[in-house]
């Protein structure tokens, strides 16, 4: 009976050591206000949301935020359905003691909801955004016009079941209106790195609405859009190593938003 309950408490030893190397550590920088470097040297790219680059207004103030939440505090990651990005950073929730870091920022306007798809926090990350609208904080301030912190990419799926040229509507790309304000998206352009270009028909996207996208052949009503696009194969996104890049683009001709992903490799 002994010799079990020493097994027993030698497996909980094991089992907490795993859940300090995973889920505790200690930071040695922020990067930028979703972005901190571990002092073993590996990167945590906060999910769920995305802050102002260098370039862009609130930078400073967003990182200097994120530096106020883990300053002095127990730092705990929590990690979804996926482990890293494309760069190798790691994908996490972050817990500065008990307060949930992505959220806080979204709720301070000092990020914006990002690729949340089906994220655990989707939800209250969302709410936190809403809130941050109705008090008009930071970021929230400058959401009158259908600017990048109002459109925002939500999901791409760009491997479709099968051969990708016998089925295009199974690769679609979803964006969603963040803000208060309708959208009208009429002849605003979306680019893949190759040039293949799809332009928005006369469409008008709601306050927190959402649309799909689909590369194939359909009937387009509020909520789907589809390319058609012609030629040898209706496919868009490449699902190669090299992947491919999302350009959106308002009818003035100015970038609303760029992203780039990894395919199989």
């Amino acid at each position: 009976m002994n010799r079990y309950i020493i097994i027993l408490f030698i497996l909980l030893a094991l089992l907490t050591l795993f859940y300090e190397i995973e889920f505790k550590s200690e930071i040695a920088n922020v990067i930028d206000g979703d972005t901190i470097k571990l002092k073993n040297n590996g990167y945590v790219r906060l999910l769920g949301i995305n802050a102002p680059e260098k370039s862009q207004l609130f930078y400073n103030e967003s990182k200097n935020r994120l530096k106020e939440l883990l300053e002095n505090k127990e730092i705990f990651f929590e990690k979804d359905r996926e482990d890293k990005d494309k760069y190798g950073r790691l994908l996490r929730y972050v817990f500065a003691n008990k307060t949930l870091v992505n959220l806080q920022l979204v709720r301070e306007g000092y990020a914006k909801p990002y690729l949340l798809d089906d994220l655990k926090y989707k939800a209250k990350i969302e709410n936190a955004w809403k809130e941050c609208l109705q008090k008009k904080l930071n970021l929230c301030n400058f959401t009158e016009t259908c600017n990048n912190l109002c459109i925002g990419l939500e999901y791409i799926n760009w491997n479709a079941k099968g051969n990708d040229c016998e089925n295009p509507n199974g690769e679609y790309i979803i964006f969603k209106n963040y803000c208060n304000i309708s959208c009208d998206l009429t002849n605003w352009k979306l680019k893949d790195k190759e040039n293949n270009t799809y332009i928005f028909p006369n469409f008008i996207l709601r306050p927190f609405n959402k649309v799909i996208i689909y590369s194939g052949d359909g009937q387009n009503n509020e909520k789907e859009l589809y390319w058609n696009k012609q030629g040898r194969c209706g496919a868009v996104w490449n699902n190669n190593c090299d992947g491919d890049i999302i350009n959106l683009i308002n009818s003035n001709g100015s970038l609303i938003l760029i992203y780039s992903y990894k395919g199989f490799c």
